[in-house]
């Protein structure tokens, strides 16, 4: 060894092998406003959003349910050939006019063989509650008619009112 280098090729003269110091440590990030505030905010509303939506769904659908039992109780009777039972199901003026001779006049040739409720409006205009059904029924020949059937709220009881 000579006099000018330390005991490593290159090293310092007379400086023994040191490890370099360590780093220091990286600076500590601040938490994202977006996480502590935005988050659970976000998630909060989405779920007030679900609850209302659920909510309203379930009202709609209670509101709806008698309307729509009475027009597929009065269109079953009409596939059914109960004359007498689809008349009686009607509202209070039709009842009065609409015989189930008539009934059974229009709907019996071709035969119904079968309907299917394809929708359902109600609404309500200072008190008074209506609705409309749209019906398709099958005839015995194969052919699909769709017909609108008006309803009625007849002191808490749903009606046709053909």
């Amino acid at each position: 060894m000579t006099g000018t280098q330390g005991p490593w090729p290159g090293g310092p003269v007379g400086l023994p092998y040191a490890p370099a110091p360590p780093a220091p440590p990286a600076p500590r990030r601040r938490r994202s406003r977006w996480l502590t505030v935005g988050l659970p905010l976000g998630v909060l509303l989405s779920a007030g959003l679900v609850a209302a939506i659920v909510v309203a769904v379930h009202a709609l659908s209670g509101a709806l349910a008698p309307a729509q039992q009475a027009a597929s109780s009065y269109a079953r009777a009409l596939v059914d050939g109960r004359w007498n039972d689809a008349q009686g199901q009607l509202c209070a003026h039709d009842r009065s006019t609409v015989t189930a001779d008539a009934l059974a006049q229009h709907y019996s040739s071709p035969a119904l063989t079968g309907y299917r409720l394809d929708g359902i409006n109600v609404s309500s205009v200072n008190g008074r509650s209506s609705g409309e059904a749209r019906l398709v029924f099958t005839t015995a020949d194969g052919l699909e008619t769709a017909t609108v059937l008006p309803l009625a709220d007849d002191d808490g009881t749903w009606r046709p009112c053909p």
